[in-house]
């Protein structure tokens, strides 16, 4: 799909992320065959856990690895505030829920 979309404009700068190995090694040696710039990420897209990544023709001709920090496609996910919540929870009485009426 990206190198279709490489047919449509060239200078685009290129993402792909994958948890398979050899998928993203394959993707990698697409992209450097092809001449296109971007970045191919070995992870886990639904949970953003890393294993890997490289960026391609960015400096020049080649593939460099990058961790996490480097990619522009890993982020790391705010922290759930639980405390903050507990403590809101903790403060109201509970009334006895009962059915309302509409008449």
């Amino acid at each position: 799909m990206l190198l279709s979309a490489a047919k449509i404009n060239y200078r685009n700068y290129f993402y792909g992320a994958d948890s398979s190995s050899t998928c993203a090694k394959m993707a990698t040696l697409n992209f450097f065959l092809n001449g296109l710039k971007g970045e191919i990420a070995l992870m886990n897209s639904l949970s953003m856990e890393w294993f890997g990544g490289w960026h391609i023709n960015m400096d020049g001709l080649g593939i460099t690895p990058i961790e996490r920090e480097q990619s522009q496609l890993w982020f790391e996910a705010p922290k759930i505030k639980t405390s903050e919540f507990d403590k809101q929870a903790r403060g109201k009485s509970t009334e006895p829920a009962h059915q309302l009426t509409l008449f």
